[in-house]
């Protein structure tokens, strides 16, 4: 089942192990399962979620440590991460559920589940079933297998297999859809809202457009300049630019070698002596806090002390932890150009390394761990420490997925 963000798949794969555990068998301990990744990614998104599902009178005995409900039908739900495939093998299974499976190991199903779900015994096979769900990812561990699995069921090539898709504009509200259209990339959107499968192209920028996202950004003296900042030392690599409403413009760089926090102040206080805008300084907050280019402060405290920017009127934009690194290039993809065809993001000619990452910075095949080449991603870095902090992915909060208790009485 492949189907857009937010379609309710989740929802009904939920609601489907739940009434299957009232379901009589001919033995008398009938068993299901659902899987995701890792057992923390379990836990953290399935697990409260079934203890609402599940009616408390059904509720044998529970184990808070290990993930399974009994109930006093007999049968008992386990919550699994396939992190570790042993998990389910050994024991026969009567159902069960995958899910996110772009980001399961590929082989999870073929090597692991399916043996488990065709275990005979005492003569009986119990001829488990198994939903595999998710959306459609040009990325994750398992994205070409659950692609290829996918359009084997759909061509009738799985002996005992369907497919199932839905975009997710057939439940959401049109305001939704149009908000995420706006706010996503065109990949991005077609993938988690129309249920279809991207090119997997590794390009981390893929938006990107030299046409479209590259032309001169003039310096304003008056308008604030915002600095993303990267804190390696080699290179110590700065993007500047200007926001113009809900555009942003990046009209220059920084690019220096062998070099610390403090250098790299003088040279922006020097090249901008004249600068009567204020300041705004974004960066990564893990580096920020740590005593890495500064030999006696953390560079955010060198920032922060600088009397030549404290009189021009900086302020500091650091989180207390970065985003995850899919959020964070999906706002910058959603800048480069989204869903409804709007290029946000500009970059002058003369930010060369900037542009370099831009139409270089790649994806190792397979995975979603950036390939990165000697002194490339660093300013892209910070560039996207800026975007992510003013232009974020927000989904209004009645896009959330819904989850519908069963009453006693079903």
């Amino acid at each position: 089942m492949d189907s857009g963000r937010r379609s309710g798949k989740t929802d009904i794969a939920k609601r489907k192990i739940v009434r299957s555990l009232r379901e009589k068998k001919p033995w008398p301990d009938p068993r299901y399962f659902y899987g995701l990744p890792t057992r923390d990614w379990a836990k953290r998104v399935a697990w409260i979620d079934f203890q609402r599902l599940i009616p408390k009178y059904w509720i044998d005995d529970i184990s808070q440590g290990e993930l399974w409900v009994r109930t006093i039908f007999g049968s008992t739900l386990f919550l699994l991460g396939m992190d570790e495939p042993s998990r389910i093998e050994g024991s026969p299974w009567d159902g069960g559920v995958l899910d996110e499976m772009s980001d399961q190991r590929p082989g999870c199903f073929d090597l692991h589940v399916r043996p488990a779900l065709d275990t005979v015994e005492n003569g009986v096979n119990r001829a488990g079933w198994c939903w595999l769900i998710g959306k459609p990812s040009r990325q994750g561990c398992g994205a070409a297998w659950f692609r290829a699995f996918c359009e084997r069921c759909r061509r009738s090539e799985y002996p005992d297999g369907e497919a199932f898709s839905w975009p997710s504009w057939d439940i959401l509200p049109a305001d939704v859809i149009q908000q995420a259209r706006e706010t996503l990339d065109p990949k991005d959107f077609n993938e988690q809202y129309g249920a279809c499968w991207e090119s997997a192209g590794g390009a981390v920028f893929h938006a990107f457009d030299r046409e479209y996202n590259v032309r001169p950004c003039a310096y304003r003296p008056d308008a604030p300049i915002l600095v993303g900042q990267d804190f390696n030392m080699d290179p110590m690599a700065w993007i500047l630019c200007h926001r113009f409403g809900n555009r942003l413009e990046a009209f220059d760089e920084l690019w220096l070698r062998n070099t610390g926090t403090v250098e790299a102040l003088d040279v922006l206080a020097s090249r901008y002596a004249g600068h009567r805008g204020s300041w705004q300084f974004y960066g990564d907050s893990n580096w920020a806090r740590a005593r890495k280019t500064s030999a006696t402060q953390t560079d955010l405290a060198t920032i922060n002390n600088d009397e030549r920017f404290i009189k021009m009127g900086r302020t500091m934009h650091y989180t207390s932890s970065n985003p995850a690194l899919e959020d964070r290039y999906a706002a910058c993809n959603a800048l480069l150009c989204n869903a409804a065809n709007e290029c946000r993001a500009f970059i002058d000619p003369k930010c060369t390394h900037f542009i370099s990452d831009m139409e270089t910075l790649a994806y190792k095949t397979g995975t979603r761990e950036v390939q990165k080449l000697p002194f490339s991603g660093h300013i892209s870095d910070g560039w996207g420490y800026i975007v992510y902090r003013l232009f974020p992915i927000r989904m209004r909060m009645d896009e959330a997925e819904s989850v519908v208790t069963m009453s006693e009485g079903s």
